[in-house]
């Protein structure tokens, strides 16, 4: 086993077993008697879970991988060449894409993950569209952090990847001019090579001032899209506050409605029992009209009698 095999087989385990497999490997590196290989390995650094599900989906899923790589090199040359229509179609093809990579990631968890956790996700493989280097960091599979894509530059990528994969250098060679025993040929045509070579400058110079034409209109083509999403932005902004505004005003009369209900319930309970009063005061005064009327016959009938009394002692006052 070396660093190389011992990287794969870590960062294939699930982030929380990394810690124990790290040991265990690092307890085999010693046991083998390889103690650089064994403080190489306990220096491996644990991912944070973005880039686990990062590395999940990298080894688990080839060719949702393969579609990101194409992808990103479709649309770095869309960009290189200012192609905008290409540019907008490839947009869509990317928003779909990271979809399902995130929904693909989600699933490799072996617990229930945040929104936080998956918007990494999503930024990660988005950096990995938008610049190589980010690239060929996801597809080493060895992620320890997540990545992100600010819109310009290149990704940092330092320390994002625990142990780089093994690549094969192109090394330039330089060859020594052979030796040319007609000398008198070369000097006749000293002088061509030096036309040559000063038409090859002049194509150099040419060549880098388009090339300086090309990254203005790049950079003029960066500026106008920043200015898109700014303006975007903004008008994401003023519909957030227009929708704040919207729900404000729904609360303030939703609030407003239930004191109305309420009071309405108040007068409700006061007409009731203004009604009861009205009806008791109705009562109480049938009650005193029948009194009055009883009154007023108990005192006529006092009256008669007194004037029978008043008969009757006349009557007694002439028998004397």
């Amino acid at each position: 086993m070396d660093l190389d095999e011992a990287a794969d087989e870590l960062y294939a385990v699930p982030p929380e077993d990394f810690a124990t497999r790290r040991d265990t490997l690092v307890t085999e590196a010693r046991s083998a008697g390889d103690r650089t290989l064994a403080r190489q390995i306990g220096k491996l650094k644990k991912p944070v879970l973005a880039a686990a599900l990062v590395n999940a989906v990298t080894r688990s899923e080839p060719p949702e991988v393969a579609e990101l790589t194409e992808l990103g090199t479709r649309m770095r040359s869309a960009q290189r060449e200012l192609r905008g229509a290409d540019l907008r179609e490839l947009s869509g093809q990317r928003q779909q894409l990271l979809a399902r990579l995130v929904r693909l990631a989600g699933a490799a968890a072996s617990r229930s993950v945040t929104e936080a956790v998956l918007a990494q996700v999503r930024a990660t493989f988005d950096a990995a569209i938008a610049d190589e280097a980010a690239e060929a960091a996801v597809l080493s599979g060895r992620l320890t952090a997540a990545l992100s894509y600010s819109g310009f530059g290149e990704v940092d990528v330092t320390d994002a990847v625990a142990v780089p994969r093994t690549k094969h250098r192109h090394l330039s060679v330089v060859r020594e001019p052979a030796s040319d025993p007609w000398s008198e040929q070369q000097d006749e045509h000293t002088e061509a090579h030096r036309g040559s070579a000063a038409r090859t400058e002049a194509q150099a110079v040419e060549e880098r001032r388009a090339e300086a034409q090309r990254a203005e209109q790049r950079r003029a083509a960066l500026r106008e899209a920043v200015d898109e999403v700014a303006a975007a932005h903004a008008a994401r902004t003023s519909a957030d506050q227009t929708a704040n505004d919207a729900r404000a005003v729904l609360k303030e009369a939703r609030e407003r409605a239930a004191t109305i209900a309420d009071r309405a319930h108040e007068l409700e309970e006061l007409l009731h029992q203004a009604r009861v009063a009205a009806d008791e005061a109705s009562t109480a005064e049938r009650a005193a009209q029948r009194q009055s009327d009883e009154a007023e016959r108990t005192a006529e009938d006092a009256a008669e009698v007194q004037r029978a009394a008043e008969e009757a002692l006349s009557a007694l006052a002439r028998r004397d």
